[in-house]
């Protein structure tokens, strides 16, 4: 894979080779150019990424600029910076969340083409080709006030209007869509989720008297809460503070020290105490009652089962269910519900260790079929979009070592659908999205001699 970086900036990092592997599997030269400069006679598809998070990008394939006007140069520069919401001049209603401004010009400080200003033509540009649009809306970096919404749409300024972008999907918080069309600014449009008080408190500590509910997130990993109603501290015993300070860690399988089964696949570890540093009232700390703390309301958590950054070994697990430790044993936490690897329980009950159980996926069976093919190929699989079945083909010249992936947008591994040897032939294979949200996946085959990457979209 060639790898160039015309402007200056550092790009050898691992997540750049997933992402070039992983979203233009449809490029038979299998190559990606790292870089804010799009060329006229490039023959690779450009990754022009977002100077302040990298995991927006915009992908501009070969010929984006052939056909254009004739005073076109032979290269422009594109650059995309993640604004906050208080810089956007234009007027917007309340939706608005979050945007991103995008320049372009024919060098790093001259954007002539297109440029983000009140109105006008400037803040347009028509390309040959459609770009491929991927937008992160990270709710830790946004204005607090949007902090507990979710993004539900992406609007483009024209230069005159808002107009809304068309086949937006949504893994996450990350927006991914396609546009011959470039705007000045492209802006996230949200909503905030329902709460019977209307009202969200984000921050460590759990007050005494506090009107809203508070929203503890995980140090490490913020798709895990844990949400506080006011009153929650009411009724509890009369040497509780007027406040106390909760923290989550998400923590590594080797560090749970705990006796527990084969089944435990990640854990949490819950602390609370009078302040940051003294965790008085809960730690965990093995045995005894200091494991488990009673509040007088349920407390909702939300908790995320990473599977990239799990052990490797429960990489191709998926959560079960929870068991939480209450200082003498393990017990299964009931009425837990599963949305893909974020599992949701309310209890009353909160414990200095909480782990997810799960088992490995599904092993789906191979089918060869007799004859034996010249070349090595990976179909496209049928049905595409699906819902939630499809099947994969590939067919092998001679007997090789096969491993066929599936893999979400971000690049995380979420499936192995074959990984051994095989015998010469075709083969076909069914893969199901049951558990998983409508949105763009990857599957990839890899062999001694061949490896191609493929495009499927889950429609629901």
């Amino acid at each position: 894979m060639k790898l160039s970086n015309t402007n200056g900036r550092s790009r050898n990092h691992l997540g750049l080779l997933v992402l070039a592997v992983l979203l233009f599997p449809a490029l038979s030269f299998a190559q990606m150019n790292y870089s804010n400069w799009v060329y006229r006679n490039s023959t690779d598809t450009t990754l022009a990424r977002c100077w302040n998070d990298s995991a927006s990008a915009i992908m501009f394939p070969p010929g984006s600029i052939s056909g254009m006007m004739m005073n076109m140069p032979d290269s422009i520069y594109c650059r995309i910076d993640k604004m906050p919401m208080d810089s956007l001049s234009i007027s917007h209603d309340s939706t608005f969340i979050g945007w991103y401004r995008i320049q372009i010009g024919k060098d790093s400080t001259d954007f002539n083409m297109m440029s983000y200003s009140m109105m006008g033509g400037s803040n347009m540009m028509q390309f040959y080709k459609s770009m491929s649009c991927y937008l992160y809306w990270d709710s830790m970096m946004t204005d607090s006030v949007y902090r507990n919404w979710h993004p539900t749409g992406v609007m483009g300024w024209n230069g005159s209007s808002w107009t809304a972008m068309s086949g937006v999907t949504f893994s996450g918080s990350r927006a991914m869509f396609t546009t011959p069309e470039a705007y000045s600014a492209f802006a996230f449009v949200g909503q905030a989720p329902k709460t019977s008080s209307g009202q969200y408190s984000y921050g460590n500590w759990v007050r005494k008297n506090a009107s809203d509910t508070t929203v503890i997130k995980c140090w490490n990993d913020s798709a895990t809460t844990m949400m506080f109603a006011p009153g929650i501290m009411s009724g509890m015993m009369m040497n509780i503070s007027d406040s106390i300070y909760c923290r989550v860690d998400e923590m590594p399988m080797d560090s749970l020290g705990l006796s527990h089964d084969s089944t435990f696949i990640g854990w949490y570890r819950i602390q609370i105490g009078k302040d940051t540093m003294d965790f008085n009232f809960m730690s965990f700390s093995g045995m005894g009652s200091a494991n488990m703390m009673q509040f007088g309301k349920n407390i909702v958590c939300h908790l995320h089962w990473d599977s990239v950054t799990a052990d490797s070994m429960y990489r191709h697990f998926h959560p079960t269910g929870i068991m939480a430790w209450n200082g003498s044993g393990w017990i299964s936490l009931s009425d837990v519900s599963i949305s893909g690897n974020v599992l949701s329980f309310a209890t009353s009950d909160a414990y200095s260790a909480v782990a997810f159980v799960g088992a490995p996926e599904k092993t789906t069976a191979v089918v060869s079929h007799p004859g034996t093919p010249s070349t090595f190929s990976l179909s496209q699989n049928y049905p595409n979009p699906f819902n939630p079945t499809t099947v994969i083909s590939y067919q092998l010249p001679a007997v090789s070592h096969v491993t066929l992936k599936v893999y979400d947008i971000r690049g995380n591994e979420i499936a192995t659908l074959a990984n051994g040897t095989q015998a010469a032939g075709i083969h076909t294979v069914q893969f199901s999205g049951s558990d998983l949200a409508s949105g763009a996946y990857f599957y990839r085959l890899s062999t001694q001699e061949f490896v191609r990457t493929m495009k499927m979209l889950e429609l629901k």
